[in-house]
């Protein structure tokens, strides 16, 4: 019964996680990366305390294995291997992250509501801190725009303002039509 309910507790707080990756995202690269291992970790404790290795006989488990041996072996045969090797060992954490928010959604069917809503909320916050600092030249925290041509907005000085939008954007229509 002890075991149950840690695992309900590491559901709980996985979830949590998950719903507030975006915000994530918008603060820094470390929070994002420590939230997303933490839920490989939970993921990976309750799969092996419940020995349900089902998702090793997926398909898209196999395509995603196809493809990181691809990758590592690019690396062996680029001309960079030692400045590269170490920053792609552990690509398999996001192998792994795919199917701890697949067991995630099977497991709470609102979860995509939810990350939805939460999503929608993020990047229309950004999206007018981007507008706010577009007409004014500072944004809403007071961080001026650093170059007349590009926006920052609460990412500071790294100017990724659009690349955020235009990553996630893609994922809230998906959403939004997965949610109609």
């Amino acid at each position: 019964m002890k075991n149950y309910l840690n695992i309900i507790s590491l559901n709980n707080i996985s979830i949590y996680l998950l719903l507030s990756f975006p915000a994530f995202l918008v603060v820094g690269p470390l929070l994002a990366e420590i939230s997303m291992n933490l839920i490989n970790i939970f993921f990976l404790y309750k799969l092996f305390n419940e020995k349900n290795f089902k998702f090793l006989k997926e398909k898209f488990f196999f395509i995603f294995i196809a493809f990181y041996i691809y990758i590592f072996l690019n690396i062996f045969l680029s001309n960079y291997i030692n400045d590269i090797l170490i920053k792609h060992i552990f690509y398999f954490r996001h192998i792994i992250f795919v199917f701890a928010v697949a067991d995630l959604l099977l497991r709470n069917k609102n979860l995509i509501l939810f990350f939805y809503k939460i999503l929608t909320v993020t990047i229309l916050i950004i999206s007018i801190d981007g507008i706010i600092q577009f007409l004014f030249g500072n944004n809403i925290l007071g961080f001026p725009k650093l170059r007349p041509d590009r926006l920052s907005g609460f990412f500071e000085d790294k100017m990724v303002l659009g690349s955020y939008i235009a990553r996630l954007f893609p994922l809230l229509i998906g959403l939004f039509i997965y949610n109609l």
